[in-house]
Formats: structure tokens, C-alpha cells, sequence
């Protein structure tokens, strides 16, 4: 006698196993999508922190002669991308000196050959009486002149006047 043909499946159950199939693709796909951006975002470099010592000349547009040292950490977040911070100490000479302590955020997007930041933070400005907290947003890039050394130029405005600066730096 031949074997009695499998009864028919409801259509409902058919459904369900064609949205589960649909699902495992879409699964499948946003696993892809994100194997894919890590691979994209991963350090590139063997240093995913960078250290740098900096020191920078240059006139802040409000008749002041600048001179700065700073520290910078930087963090490697993707190939060509890296968020850091700058803190370090300022001197602005005009009929008398004033020193501060510039605290920045830094963005730096590393480009081969040379590298573009963005900065912005605040400058703490140390006069007489007081201490006047001042806003500061920046524009610059460096390039790198041997292993360790960089040099560049920054284009910004510290509270009441726009200032350009020459930065060297050497990292470790």
C-alpha cells in the first residue's frame, strides 16, 4: 500500500516560518553591518593612546603676544579618528603678563601625512583681582616632521579676539 501523502500545513504556520526566515536574514545582515564597522572602527595603530608634549607661539588679537606649553593625551578611536584632551599653561604678554590654564577638548582626524583638529575649551585667565574664564574654539593642523617631532600651525578664537598660533610637539 503507498504511503499516505503528509497532510497539508495551515497557511499560518507557513507564515510564521517565512517571517522567522526573513528575520534570520535580517539577522544575518545586521551582523555583517556590524563585523563591518568594527573592523572599520578598530585602532589602527599599535598605540591607542598617544602622548604629547607641545609648546605653541603666536598672537592672540587682543594685543598680547601668546606663548603656551601643554600636555596631550590622545585616544585612538577608529583608523583615522582620535579624541583627546589638552590641558597645559598660557602666557599672554602685553603691557604686563598674564598667565592661565587652557583645558581643551581635541578632536583629530588623522589623515596620512597630516593631521587636522578641532579644539574647544576653556582658557581660566589669572589677572590682578580676579580670575576671568574665557571660551575657546580652534582650528588647526600639524605635520610630522620626523619620528616623533610635528609641526604645525592653529587658527582660533579665545573670547573677545580671534588668535593664530605655530605649535611643535613631540610625542612619546
Amino acid at each position: 500500500m503507498p504511503a499516505a501523502p503528509d497532510p497539508p500545513v495551515p497557511p499560518l504556520k507557513w507564515r510564521r516560518a517565512a517571517r522567522f526566515w526573513l528575520g534570520f536574514r535580517a539577522m544575518r545582515r545586521l551582523a555583517k553591518a556590524v563585523a563591518l564597522a568594527a573592523v572599520l572602527l578598530l585602532p589602527g595603530a599599535a598605540h591607542a593612546v598617544e602622548v604629547s608634549l607641545g609648546v605653541g607661539a603666536g598672537y592672540w588679537f587682543e594685543n598680547a603676544a601668546q606663548f603656551d606649553l601643554n600636555a596631550r593625551v590622545d585616544w585612538r578611536l577608529a583608523k583615522y579618528f582620535s579624541l583627546g584632551v589638552r590641558p597645559g599653561v598660557v602666557m599672554n604678554v602685553r603691557s604686563g603678563v598674564q598667565f592661565g590654564i587652557p583645558v581643551n577638548a581635541v578632536a583629530r582626524f588623522h589623515i596620512p601625512h597630516i593631521n587636522f583638529d578641532i579644539a574647544g575649551g576653556l582658557y581660566i585667565l589669572f589677572a590682578d583681582p580676579v580670575a576671568t574664564f574665557r571660551g575657546h574654539i580652534a582650528a588647526g593642523f600639524s605635520v610630522p616632521v620626523a619620528k616623533h617631532i610635528s609641526l604645525g600651525g592653529e587658527a582660533g578664537y579665545l573670547w573677545n579676539g580671534a588668535q593664530l598660533l605655530f605649535r611643535f610637539s613631540y610625542t612619546f
